[in-house]
């Protein structure tokens, strides 16, 4: 007697990908996750942005309500880099002189180069 075939081993058995092909593809993804490893040596947080720039407020500290601020403007806007206008900080309760004074601490801690030029240009 003869046994039935079922038509969905044979669609599976033609979508096997070979073993080679998969530990290739495995080592490939641990290459990769190697490097990207690699590329931050430091780790990530999620941080709720409006959350940081209250904080940073409550610790007077205009640089860092400005790093938060900006980080938001990026992510909302999904530009890079971003236009550091009085108006767009605003929404953050940052006026221009928390801006003027926490600039060139951002720069002092190397955190933009577009940063350190908008300073030289506007306040140098």
């Amino acid at each position: 007697m003869e046994s039935i075939r079922d038509p969905d081993d044979e669609l599976m058995e033609q979508l096997r990908i070979p073993e080679a092909e998969v530990a290739a593809l495995e080592s490939r993804r641990d290459a990769y996750v190697a490097k990207q490893r690699a590329k931050s040596e430091r780790g990530w947080a999620k941080i709720n942005c409006q959350a940081g720039i209250a904080l940073a407020k409550q610790t007077h500290d205009p640089a860092f309500a400005l790093l938060f601020a900006i980080y938001d403007l990026i992510f909302t806007t999904g530009k890079n880099p971003i236009s550091l206008t009085n108006v767009a900080l605003e929404p953050y309760g940052i006026d221009r002189y928390v801006k003027r004074r926490g600039l060139p601490r951002l720069v002092e801690a190397g955190v933009s180069s577009t940063v350190s030029k908008l300073i030289c240009s506007d306040m140098c």
